[in-house]
């Protein structure tokens, strides 16, 4: 678990960190800021590596990963019991999220944060993001981007993406002055909210562009 964060931190850029199958529970996030870094479970089965971030809204370490640098690739691997984001990127450009388990976080599963210029030409794709039954509190999403640019998010399946006080919150939510978002392909189960480019208590141009298309989202 030690060896995995210095890694993301220290290793050589074009590198490739495979995490060997096992529950790894974390002291501290995984920062990554070597660019063009590969995280990825050696076996390509999500549910074999698990990196557990101890629980939700514990106050200890914000994320399970935080991206720091540009080109980086995280897949195969379940993050779960995450204090507030499963991911969180941060004026990253270029990010790969696939294959991912992303399951209990305080906050957003996946958080891209207006930093900088903002994150662009974004990937979230063939993964599953979900709570076990609600999120803890109400500020919550599947993922909340702001400034992102480009970004796709495909062939996901997103689960009861809830509030306890069932206050909607969108599972798939891009905003402030994001842009050319394009969500295709999704799955949405028993959530509150389906998808939002903008909040409406923005002004206008909050979403600008962008495509929504060939998603289901069904409700029991």
């Amino acid at each position: 678990e030690a060896d995995l964060r210095y890694q993301a931190q220290h290793a050589a850029s074009v590198t490739t960190i495979l995490v060997a199958p096992g529950t790894y529970n974390l002291q501290d996030a995984v920062y990554v800021t070597v660019n063009n870094l590969t995280i990825r479970g050696a076996t390509g089965h999500r549910g074999d590596v698990i990196l557990d971030g101890g629980g939700m809204l514990t106050w200890t370490h914000t994320h399970i990963i935080a991206i720091f640098a540009d080109d980086v690739t995280i897949a195969d691997l379940t993050l779960r019991n995450g204090d507030e984001h499963g991911v969180s990127v941060n004026g990253s450009d270029r990010p790969i999220l696939y294959n991912l388990h992303i399951l209990d976080t305080g906050y957003q599963l996946v958080k891209v944060n207006p930093v900088g210029d903002g994150s662009e030409d974004g990937l979230l794709a063939c993964s599953r993001l979900e709570y076990t039954t609600t999120s803890p509190e109400d500020y919550t999403n599947g993922i909340s981007a702001h400034n992102a640019h480009r970004w796709t998010v495909r062939d996901n399946e997103w689960r009861r993406i809830r509030t306890p006080n069932q206050v909607p919150a969108p599972a798939i939510l891009f905003w402030s002055g994001s842009s050319d978002t394009i969500v295709e392909r999704n799955l949405l189960v028993d959530c509150y909210q389906g998808i939002a480019f903008g909040n409406a208590s923005h002004d206008a141009g909050d979403h600008t562009g962008g495509i929504v298309r060939n998603n289901m989202i069904y409700a029991s």
